[in-house]
């Protein structure tokens, strides 16, 4: 009752919760031995929502009874009762029929999909209507022509109920707000898939187990959960069912979650089963922006706290921005934003007094990035505190920088002899991913040493269907529906060398092939994309050279695997995520030798590697068109054993954990070298 959704919705509504808030159910939270949130995403989610008291969090996960009846039995007695559906393959909705529930949204997906799908899957809606809303959904299914294939049998109890689960070929639940959904839990008890929207809270859990798909909660999203799930095959919805039902027994199984909650309060609860973990440890992440335009800094915190979390430590990030920025990324970890601080440089002295009075609430605190007030304003704050604390410099100290702005770089000199020299000095470690990365770093500045160490950075391995991804990002730009191109993914900036990359492929048109397109698609936030485009038709290639803009989610991923190759021709790259998250998707990378993994991309003959010159990227656009069918076939392959031997994140993520001394938890990757 403490999810934001409700304050979008209700948003005079939620103004009077403040109020009372602050006169009354505030201080019920706040005198509470414990706070009990029933999983991560409710917690996380309700933080910051009404203001004025804090409260002792607990997450104690909740659960359900393992259905006991007979399966036949139930199935019949649900067909008996419903004989139109015997002989039909349905996908069904249970649960209140409420606006919040998306039920909209299931039948304007349904209807789009319609012509698509044989004629006997139908959609079933069960549940009660405490809102009067059936006879609207009634009308709509009968205005978009799918009336006669959506029942509504009202609400299912006992024997109903089950024998509904058990013969739907998936439950589905497009919600925009949910809790936890122990509806979700039933059907993955009795084997059924569950195909969910991300609001619903247990998200996670379901897609970690495999039981399930998952995706935003609007109309695409609806549609692609009903689409991908129709197009698996009969063996691949055979193993959802069965990690459907090994997801309940590992997540939602309700014995385990009593046992959860009698340790939370004090009780004697018997043996606790193993995967019940204690709390490990407390990180702290120190930041400048958690945006994530704002590149490599926050992509290295969320894939390592991703992984933290899942090992049961317990994360949070403090930053220098303003609340409603964070409010409206609904960014998944924990986010003080203490406020964007004085110009540029963002100097905010509420950091220093933050850190100094919450450190001792942490065993580790890390710093990400230099040359801003986030990481000098945290060492103040950490002086005389027993607290160790580590920083990545992700590659703020590479000489292209000083080549590239050498008066901006005298002031870095001076800044560094007055300060930002001392916070590397202090830390217990300076971590750079890659060795290339400590070996440019070395010598840059004078006057301070440090303890270098190296500790790799990875990304975790993509999960969605492909198919479904190429047909939305081909949906998002239908102009490369029938054309092969090369992929720039990244900023549209002068370090990442788009210049060249134009000016590269406008050189060799001649010896590419006549479908072959560029793409370049990322955020443009210093403007630059503007002059491109300009360079682009002076050369003669504007028809040929396509702009997007930032894709996300299932368009980043689709451009991704329908790409020939990912293309970054950058002077300066510290690790490069995106050629991580390439070769996971088993496309090639061509890169320059300015890419800090260049190394490994070669070693692991994942692609291609050129100097950061004109000559150097039309060479890698040469190179690559001149392969045979079998040479990319190959190339492909070795791209995505590339990124199982050295990009994986949490293989990283382990060394990292050993390199601030967390305990660790052992590291399985065995499935993915089996795909």
């Amino acid at each position: 009752m403490m999810d934001p959704w409700f304050r979008q919705a209700y948003p005079l509504k939620h103004f009077a919760k403040q109020v009372y808030w602050w006169f009354a159910e505030g201080r019920v939270l706040r005198d509470a031995q414990k706070v009990l949130f029933t999983t991560e995403e409710e917690m996380v989610r309700a933080r910051n929502v009404f203001s004025g008291y804090s409260y002792n969090e607990r997450v104690v996960r909740y659960g359900t009874v393992d259905p006991a009846g007979d399966e036949g039995a139930e199935k019949a007695a649900f067909f008996r009762a419903f004989p139109g559906l015997e002989n039909k393959q349905f996908l069904i909705f249970l649960s209140r029929i409420h606006p919040k529930k998306g039920c909209d949204l299931l039948i304007r997906a349904f209807a789009e999909l319609s012509k698509q799908l044989p004629e006997n899957v139908d959609l079933v809606i069960a549940g009660p209507d405490q809102v009067h809303w059936v006879q609207e959904l009634r009308d709509l299914a009968l205005r978009l022509n799918v009336a006669h294939r959506v029942h509504w049998p009202g609400m299912l109890q006992g024997e109903l109920k089950w024998g509904a689960f058990r013969a739907a070929e998936a439950m589905i639940l497009p919600s925009h707000q949910e809790n936890f959904g122990i509806v979700v839990a039933e059907a993955m008890a009795c084997r059924t898939p569950v195909l969910i929207s991300d609001k619903v809270n247990i998200w996670r859990e379901v897609e970690s187990s495999g039981g399930g798909l998952v995706e935003p909660d609007n109309v695409d999203g609806t549609r692609n959960l009903m689409q991908r799930f129709l197009e698996l095959t009969a063996e691949e919805r055979s193993k959802m069912k069965r990690a459907a039902r090994q997801g309940f027994l590992d997540y939602f199984d309700g014995e385990a979650s009593a046992r959860d909650l009698a340790q939370a309060i004090g009780f004697d609860s018997g043996a606790i089963r193993p995967s019940v973990v204690p709390r490990k440890s407390r990180v702290l992440h120190v930041i400048r922006s958690t945006d994530a335009e704002s590149g490599g800094p926050v992509e290295a915190l969320m894939r390592f706290s991703e992984v933290l979390l899942r090992d049961n430590h317990e994360v949070e990030v403090v930053s220098l921005e303003n609340a409603s920025e964070i409010a409206q990324r609904s960014f998944p970890i924990r986010v003080t934003a203490l406020g964007r601080g004085i110009g540029r440089y963002g100097c905010n002295p509420r950091l220093t007094s933050w850190i100094r009075t919450n450190a001792r609430r942490f065993d580790v605190v890390v710093m990400h990035g230099l040359w801003n007030f986030s990481s000098f304003g945290a060492w103040l704050g950490l002086r005389n505190q027993s607290t160790p604390y580590y920083i990545f410099p992700h590659g703020m100290m590479d000489p292209w920088f000083r080549r590239k702005y050498p008066l901006k770089h005298i002031a870095k000199i001076v800044y560094w002899w007055l300060a930002e020299g001392r916070v590397l000095r202090d830390a217990k470690k300076v971590f750079f991913t890659c060795e290339d990365e400590k070996l440019l770093a070395r010598n840059m500045f004078l006057g301070h040493t440090y303890t270098e160490s190296v500790v790799g950075l990875g990304t975790a391995d993509p999960t969605g269907n492909p198919n479904v991804e190429i047909k939305a990002f081909f949906t998002t730009c239908p102009a490369l529906n029938n054309r092969s191109f090369l992929l720039f993914l990244g900023r549209i900036h002068a370090k990442k060398g788009c210049d060249l990359l134009i000016r590269a492929f406008a050189a060799c048109l001649s010896e590419v092939p006549p479908d072959l397109d560029l793409v370049f698609a990322g955020p443009d936030r210093t403007g630059l994309g503007t002059a491109l485009q300009r360079l682009a038709q002076r050369l003669g290639v504007g028809s040929r050279v396509h702009w997007p803009g930032m894709l996300k989610g299932v368009n980043k991923w689709g451009a991704i695997r329908a790409s020939e190759a990912l293309i970054l021709p950058s002077h300066q790259e510290n690790f490069g995520f995106v050629v991580a998250e390439a070769m996971a998707c088993s496309t090639p990378v061509l890169i320059s030798d300015k890419v800090n993994i260049w190394r490994e991309v070669e070693e692991s003959r994942a692609g291609l590697v050129e100097p950061d010159t004109f000559e150097g990227t039309r060479n890698l656009i040469r190179r690559f068109c001149a392969l045979s069918f079998e040479q990319r076939t190959a190339m492909k392959r070795a791209a995505r054993q590339g990124f199982l031997r050295h990009f994986v994140i949490e293989e990283a993520t382990r060394g990292f954990e050993r390199a601030i001394g967390l305990p660790t938890s052992s590291i399985h990757v065995d499935h993915l070298q089996q795909l």
